[in-house]
């Protein structure tokens, strides 16, 4: 803008050039080079598929930088629907078992002298409401539901 603001007109490419201190070759060469740039809007529709004539925004297809990987939630999600059918499956005992081994960390050994003894047996654990008003067992099918 000063070039223009002295001369009262748009610089020819040489006046460019000697007030940039570069030779008249290299602005047709920038331009050249930026020639291939392009602007475009965020939100304009670039066509995806060629036989339905489905349309995308260009920001649908930029990553989320630091968000959840749609892929993983998604084999996730599966995974404990998977996991809680099977635990479904399951005898009460079996999803007795599996509760005290992955929520309360007990060896397998252990549950199994819980067993031997019914006094040392977990109380949260029962199959049976451990009152008459208190919580039922909750089970690892449970919470995945």
């Amino acid at each position: 803008m000063p070039l223009e603001n002295r001369l009262h007109r748009g610089p020819t490419d040489a006046e460019v050039a000697q007030q940039l201190g570069i030779t008249t070759d290299e602005p047709h060469q920038i331009f050249n080079q930026i020639s291939f740039v392009s602007v475009v809007a965020l939100d304009e529709l670039l066509p995806v598929g060629s036989e339905r004539g489905d349309r995308l925004s260009l920001v649908d297809t930029l990553e989320a930088k630091g968000g959840e990987d749609p892929m993983a939630v998604f084999e996730s999600q599966e995974m404990k629907g998977i996991l809680a059918g099977a635990i479904n499956r399951l005898g009460e005992r079996e999803k007795i078992a599996i509760t005290l081994y992955y929520d309360e960390g007990l060896t397998l050994a252990e549950i199994g002298r819980s067993w031997a003894s019914p006094s040392r047996a977990c109380a949260r654990c029962t199959p049976r409401p451990c009152s008459s008003s208190g919580p039922r067992c909750r089970t690892l099918a449970d919470e995945a539901e």
